[in-house]
């Protein structure tokens, strides 16, 4: 089924989940209640989503940079500092995202 659903996210708190959705293509939902964990619920169900490419990418790459650098920023570094940290961020986060998990 194909159906077209619009979710905000906190970008300061949330910008490594939505780089994982847009780099994975996948995201799942899972009815719970507010402070729920997945830790507990592990056998709720779920449902998995496709998230079609959509030449989301390139805008993304830039908008996920920015907000890094934004925040690095706000954290006190200098400009030549948050460029250097806000790159470093962006990379280590996806290489820290490369990584899967497998389900038995």
């Amino acid at each position: 089924m194909e159906i077209t659903a619009v979710f905000q996210f906190d970008l300061n708190k949330y910008d490594g989940f939505v780089d994982q959705i847009i780099s994975v293509h996948t995201v799942y939902l899972q009815a719970g209640k507010p402070g729920d964990r997945l830790k507990y619920n592990l056998n709720a169900p779920k449902i998995f989503v496709e998230i079609p490419d959509t030449g989301l990418g390139p805008y993304w790459d830039d908008l996920f940079y920015r907000n890094a650098y934004r925040r690095m920023r706000a954290d006190g570094l200098g400009r030549q500092q948050a460029k250097r940290a806000a790159r470093q961020y962006v990379e280590e986060w996806r290489k820290f995202g490369s990584h899967r998990v497998g389900y038995q």
